[in-house]
Formats: C-alpha cells, sequence, structure tokens
C-alpha cells in the first residue's frame, strides 16, 4: 500500500515521462499487471485512427487533426494506467471481502486465530493477499504475537473493516468462547457483507455514469457536426452548387470544433479519473483540516457575540446607504449598500448553518460505522473499555467527541450527563438514542446486555440505511453537475456555429439580392 501512494504521487508531476513504453510498463506493473510493447502500439494507432475519424467528421484541416492526435497520445498512458489502477482496486477489495468472510468462518470452527489463517490461507488463488497471509503465518512461527502478525495484514490493505473484524477476533480469543459468540461472528460476517455490498453497489454506479457520460459526448458530437451539415447544406442552396461553399473551412468553426473535440476528451478524462478511487476507503470523506475548523466554529458559537460582530461589520454599509440616500440621492447605491448591511448581519447565522450541516453530514455518514465497530467490541468487552479501544478507528470528530465524553466521565463517573452531550450540539437525535442505550447498557450490566444491544443494532443498521440513502443522492448530485459541464460546452459550441452559419447566409442572401 505505502507503494501505492508513492506511486500516485509520482503521477500528478510524470504525465510526459508515461510517454516513454519502459516506464508505463514500469507503473503498470506496480498495480499487478504486464503491458506489452505490441499492446502499447495498438492503442497508438486506435488513438490516431480516432483523431482521424473525428477531424473527418467536422472535416479539420490536418494541423488540427495533427493536434487531437498528439493530445490523444499525450492523455492515452494516463488513462491506461486509470484502467489497471480501476482492476487492481477492485481485486483488492474483493480480496479483503473473501477474506472477512473466511477469517471469521475458519474460526468459528478452529477457535484459534493462528489455525484459523493457515485455513483461510488455502482458499486464495496464488496473488497479494495468499502472500500476506503467508507472512503472518510466518510471523507467529518466528513467535510474533498474534496481534503483530494480523498488523501484517492491515498495513498491507489498510482497511477499517479489516481491523475491526481483528479486534473482535482477537477479543474472542483472550475471553475464550462464550454462549453468544456464533450470534456475535454471524453478525460480523452480516455486517462485513453489507458492506462489501455497498462497496460493489457504490462503483457500480460510478462506472454507469462514466458509460452515461460516454453515451452524452457521442450524441453530443453527433449533434454538433449534424448541425454543422445542416448548415452547410442551406449554404449551398442559397448559394449554388458549383461554388463550392463549405462552413467546414472557416476559421471560426474550424478553431471551435477544435476546442470541442479536447474538451470533450478532457471530460471523459476527468470521468475516467474518478473511478480510480480506493475501494477499501470511505469516498465521501472530508478532509480534515476543514472538517475541524467547522467542527471549531459549531462548537465555539456563541450567539450573542457573534452577532455583536455582524452588526460591527453590517454597521459602515448601513451608514453609507443612508448617507447615498439623504445626499446623493441614489437609490441603486442605496439598495446595495442596504442588502449588503442585511447579509453582514446574518452572515454569523449563515457560517454557523453551513459548517453544522457539514458536521452533520460527516456523523451521518461515519457514526453507523463507528457505531458497528463499537457493538463488536461490546460483545466481550463493558461499555467504558469498548468506547477506549473504538477510539483509534473512529472520525476525527467522533475522537473529538470521545475526548469530552471521557473528561466528563472522569468528573461524574455515575451519571449520564456525558452520554447525553455526546454530539449534542448537532442535532441528531439517533445518536442520542444510541448513546442512552450504551448508558443503560453500562449500569444494568450483563444481564439485560444482550436485549439492550439487539435495539441498538437495530438501531445502527436503520442509521446505516439512511447514510447510505444520502451517499446516492449526494453522488446523484454530483453527477450531475458534472454532467452539466459537457452540456454547457455542447450548447455553447452549437449557439455559435448556428449564429455564424445564419450571419453567413444573411451575406449569402444579400449578396444574391444585389446581384439580382
Amino acid at each position: 500500500m505505502k507503494k501505492q501512494k508513492k506511486t500516485k504521487g509520482k503521477r500528478k508531476d510524470s504525465v510526459f515521462r508515461l510517454l516513454n513504453p519502459k516506464y508505463l510498463q514500469k507503473e503498470v506493473h506496480i498495480y499487478g499487471y504486464n503491458f506489452s510493447q505490441k499492446t502499447h502500439l495498438g492503442m497508438i494507432a486506435c488513438v490516431l485512427i480516432g483523431a482521424v475519424a473525428i477531424g473527418l467528421l467536422f472535416k479539420l484541416s490536418i494541423p488540427l487533426i495533427t493536434v487531437i492526435g498528439v493530445f490523444g497520445i499525450v492523455i492515452m498512458p494516463v488513462m491506461i494506467l486509470d484502467m489497471y489502477k480501476r482492476m487492481y482496486q477492485q481485486k483488492r477489495f474483493e480480496e479483503v471481502g473473501q477474506y472477512m468472510e473466511q477469517i471469521v468462518r475458519a474460526y468459528q470452527k478452529e477457535q484459534k486465530i493462528y489455525t484459523s489463517l493457515i485455513e483461510c490461507e488455502k482458499t486464495f488463488e496464488p496473488g497479494r493477499m495468499k502472500e500476506v497471509l503467508r507472512e503472518a503465518i510466518e510471523a507467529i512461527k518466528q513467535s510474533k504475537t498474534t496481534q503483530e502478525a494480523l498488523a501484517i495484514i492491515e498495513a498491507s490493505y489498510e482497511c477499517d473493516k479489516i481491523h475491526a473484524t481483528h479486534e473482535f477476533l482477537l477479543n474472542a480469543e483472550e475471553h475464550g468462547g462464550s454462549d453468544d459468540f456464533f450470534d456475535s461472528s454471524n453478525m460480523l460476517i452480516k455486517d462485513n457483507s453489507m458492506w462489501i455490498r455497498r462497496g460493489y453497489t457504490y462503483h457500480s454506479q460510478r462506472k454507469q455514469q462514466y458509460t452515461d457520460t460516454l453515451v452524452g459526448i457521442v450524441f453530443a458530437t453527433v449533434l454538433c457536426s449534424t448541425v454543422l451539415y445542416i448548415l452547410n447544406y442551406i449554404g449551398t442552396v442559397l448559394k449554388d452548387m458549383t461554388s463550392g461553399f463549405d462552413i467546414f473551412s472557416q476559421p471560426f468553426i474550424q478553431i471551435s470544433s477544435l476546442l470541442y473535440i479536447i474538451f470533450a476528451i478532457c471530460v471523459v478524462l476527468k470521468s475516467s479519473h474518478k473511478l480510480t478511487d480506493d475501494w477499501l476507503k470511505d469516498n465521501q470523506a472530508i478532509k480534515e483540516d476543514l472538517i475541524l475548523n467547522d467542527y471549531d466554529t459549531v462548537m465555539n458559537y456563541d450567539e450573542k457575540k457573534s452577532s455583536k460582530k455582524s452588526l460591527v461589520w453590517a454597521a459602515p454599509f448601513l451608514i453609507g446607504s443612508v448617507v447615498s440616500y439623504l445626499l446623493i440621492s441614489s437609490k441603486v447605491v442605496c439598495a446595495i449598500l442596504l442588502v449588503l448591511a442585511v447579509f453582514m448581519l446574518v452572515q454569523h447565522k449563515v457560517g454557523y448553518n453551513i459548517a453544522l450541516n457539514t458536521i452533520k453530514d460527516e456523523l451521518g455518514n461515519t457514526v453507523p460505522i463507528w457505531f458497528m465497530d463499537l457493538n463488536l467490541l461490546l460483545q466481550h468487552n463493558t461499555v467504558y473499555v469498548a468506547l477506549t479501544k473504538s477510539y483509534d478507528n473512529a472520525d476525527i470528530i467522533i475522537k473529538k467527541e470521545l475526548d469530552r465524553f471521557f473528561d466528563e466521565l472522569d468528573v461524574t463517573p455515575d451519571s449520564v450527563d456525558p452520554y447525553l452531550h455526546f454530539c449534542s450540539k448537532f442535532q441528531m437525535p439517533e445518536i442520542s438514542a444510541c448513546m442512552k442505550m450504551l448508558y443503560s447498557v453500562s449500569e444494568q450490566g450483563i444481564g439485560d446486555k444482550k436485549m439492550q444491544l439487539d435495539g441498538f443494532i437495530q438501531s445502527v443498521y436503520e442509521m446505516q440505511n439512511r447514510a447510505d440513502e444520502r451517499k446516492k443522492e449526494d453522488m446523484e448530485l454530483k453527477y450531475q453537475r458534472f454532467f452539466f459541464y459537457p452540456i454547457a460546452i455542447t450548447t455553447l459550441k452549437m449557439a455559435g456555429d448556428m449564429t455564424y452559419g445564419i450571419m453567413l447566409a444573411l451575406s449569402l442572401m444579400s449578396s444574391i439580392h444585389i446581384g439580382g
């Protein structure tokens, strides 16, 4: 995985190095695939044929067709590498899904992690996962702890779900078999299966979006060229069949067609690159520095103090609007300044609401995952210990809230307040309900634990379903925004061509009238 990160960093500044066939082969090999010289030449030939075909469709000059061919050859290695990276990410995801199911089922049978790893390793075909499992098995043989051996697998795949599965198995092995172990392990298998299904669904939708983008661009290209052929036919009829009228040869049409084609290729490249995300990571995650800034905004928000600051910012605009109305007698300037004054007066509320909604969206995506991991830890730990162990894998906002939670719990260990205050400022009742259940489990003890956890896990499943719906809606919204660009450039291209064609037609009609 470290190698992969290094590769990703290099690719940003080595696009032109990829033009070297040997360098491209080396980069593809990093993802575990081979890319032959013959295939490379075949791809170049396809690009050149495509450039000539699109050039002939728009009747571009040879220099412009050459520009398209060169541009296509430059970006071709990037798209090739993206293709192999997509296959690599999908293969890793499949390996992780298979491993998490096999290791838990093997443990149900063997009741030992070491023998479960041996059993699990047998189910894999030769490849990266099989090699990593052998490393882990050898590590245990060399007297390393089981946790150190499992850390080898976690380091190779860097997936929170693998870590949560390992934590469950380590706790099970440490505490021995319990009456509800098989129920807990089956619940873990179910949770992992749901995570895998969500991953496949998400990336299937991304692939469909990519296909829709390609179809849309092909349709738009045909539409743009059809408009030009119609305009050319009208011009030919107006002038004379023997005069050789050709709208395609006009400099404006040539340049606009070139720009459209290059833009369309860039859209395809961008859309293709969006499919190379790491399948093992949450693609909805927000940068930590941005989310922490929003978190601080919400936590430190003071309505009275912020209102006073906003009033200070609004005062100059308000005074300016009065002065412009009384002295300058300009209603337009007065209205503009008045609008700015009103905006400055409420800008603190706008900023707070934006930050609050951002935090709520982040928690909506990450809290169900954390609660699910917490539920697995609760099978063999007290609530306090489970919360402590869940800290490392928690999202940054959850870590902040856990810090506050532990501080409050140290002061009032028997109070429900720390549980009620957890994420209370973000107005999410489903989180409050789950935290109340955790308090009940901690207070009522092991006797009612199973019944309480059943209600807890049901609430988590409902939260996860809502999170999935939000992710789907967000993805559709982003897709609609992304699809806007080819629509916009196509509209602009056709509007420009039609305007130019109409002007030419009017010019021809004028010359015919004068000649007559």
